[in-house]
């Protein structure tokens, strides 16, 4: 049983921030595309019909709320890390900080 405890610990306190870090580089990466394509679309020089007009002025609100809510950029990441002494009947845990 205390086998079955350890690995069920180890399930939940299992470290995805390399993986949550990767998907929040790739929403950069779309976030940041987005931004560039807003630009070319929204300068002065950019000839555009009136309909595309009418349909770019219908998602910019959309685009503002992504920009707004979503274009962040991860400076710096600090990873906490779960340190075990294990014994036979119980366990200890031990939280440190990882650079």
């Amino acid at each position: 049983m205390v086998e079955v405890w350890h690995r069920a610990k180890d399930i939940m306190f299992n470290d995805k921030t390399s993986t949550s870090i990767e998907m929040l580089k790739i929403r950069e990466r779309h976030i940041s595309l987005l931004k560039k394509l807003h630009g070319i679309i929204n300068a002065d020089d950019t000839k555009i019909d009136e309909k595309s007009k009418t349909r770019f002025k219908k998602i910019e609100s959309e685009y503002n709320e992504l920009i707004s809510e979503y274009g962040g950029i991860i400076e710096e990441v600090t990873r906490v890390g779960r340190v075990e002494k294990m014994h036979y009947l119980f366990e200890e845990e031990i939280f440190q900080i990882i650079e």
